[in-house]
């Protein structure tokens, strides 16, 4: 069934910054836009009364948007059924990085604090202060730790370990000289950085979860973007197939096999985020506009470009949850994509491009 738009009609949501945890298939006919929602292009339908249709944020399912509202300092939750926005906490500082794991939102804070919040208590369960006098700018949770990257991308960085039982951290542990850490990423008893070395631009680095060690894999690629599931890390950006010139791609590596299997994109991927199905890679400023790129995870090949908007730059996200593809962008789109047909099934204004999607 067809399902009902993300509002275009709620100013208040749009100083929201938040992830939005959000068509044509291969043959290149137009992806279907659900009866009341907002088509690609950007016009605003009607139902048959003439009138806008009622507002919702997304289309329906169990789920929430768990948001730090930069403007007035606080974690909201948005309720993209009904449109509701409840303050979760107050808070003091800017977040710069926010995830979800182990049944609480983890914000990182400018100040390189670490905020655990219940969502569904609403309230600051710890304060993690900082074993680094660096601020803080990405973070990711999985097995039972929290992980967070501080310092200057480009410049001195520190990766930092915080047990979620104790709500602990450990000691940094500092990038060698010569080497900057970009990315964190973890899952399946693995943790993964993306950084420079004397080699490469960028490359992949696991990282042991027990011990600190960090270990050089050697990818053959300029990364831009990182996913890992089901035991594989998923890379989007340069991929040299063919010697050393470059192409846009999403590369596959293997960690058991120590391999690296790619696919040529028409553009370099924003980001990439990896279910639903699917391998989903947006990008921003395509021939055609903003368009997703999907690709099959088994045969690590492009199946699809769904278009989704006007073409854009800057920062883009994209995950998977409650059955849907979701992607936002710099320039304030949402979109929810329907992987069961590649069809883009709501669109509108986004919250912002920090938080998370809870389902």
């Amino acid at each position: 069934m067809p399902l009902p738009p993300i509002s275009r009609a709620t100013p208040f949501l749009a100083a929201i910054l938040a992830v939005v945890l959000a068509a044509c298939g291969g043959g290149g006919s137009s992806g279907t836009t659900a009866p009341g929602s907002t088509s690609a292009a950007g016009a605003v339908p009607t139902d048959d009364t003439g009138e806008e249709p009622a507002e919702t944020l997304a289309p329906a399912g169990e789920r929430a948007y768990f948001s730090f509202d930069s403007t007035l300092g606080r974690v909201v939750r948005v309720d993209p059924d009904g449109g509701a926005v409840d303050e979760i906490l107050d808070i003091d500082g800017t977040a710069y990085a926010m995830t979800f794991g182990d049944g609480a939102l983890w914000l990182g804070m400018d100040s390189g604090t670490v905020l655990r919040v219940d969502p569904a208590g609403a309230g600051l369960v710890a304060e993690i202060a900082p074993t680094s006098s660096d601020p803080l700018f990405d973070i990711a949770q999985a097995d039972g730790a929290v992980w967070t990257l501080h310092g200057v991308p480009g410049a001195g960085t520190a990766l930092t370990r915080i047990d979620t039982t104790t709500n602990t951290a450990g000691e940094p542990i500092k990038a060698a000289t010569g080497i900057s850490f970009y990315d964190v990423a973890a899952g399946d008893g693995a943790v993964w950085l993306v950084g420079t070395s004397p080699e490469k631009a960028t490359t992949l680095y696991s990282v042991d979860p027990a011990s600190g060690t960090i270990t050089d894999k050697k990818v053959d690629m300029v990364i831009d973007a990182i996913s890992v599931a089901d035991g594989l890390v998923w890379l989007g950006g340069t991929i040299f197939p063919n010697g050393p010139v470059g192409v846009p791609g999403v590369g596959r590596y293997d960690p058991a096999a120590d391999t690296l299997t790619t696919v040529e994109l028409p553009q370099e991927p924003a980001a990439i985020a990896v279910g639903a199905g699917g391998v989903w890679a947006p990008v921003g400023a395509s021939v055609d506009g903003s368009s997703l790129y999907r690709i099959d995870p088994a045969t690590t090949k492009l199946v699809s470009t769904i278009p989704l908007g006007d073409a854009e730059g800057g920062t883009m996200r994209v995950t998977t949850g409650a059955g849907f593809v979701w992607v936002t962008t710099a320039g304030g789109d949402a979109y929810a994509v329907d992987p069961a047909d590649d069809s883009v099934a709501g669109a509108g204004d986004t919250p912002g491009t920090l938080g998370v999607f809870f389902p």
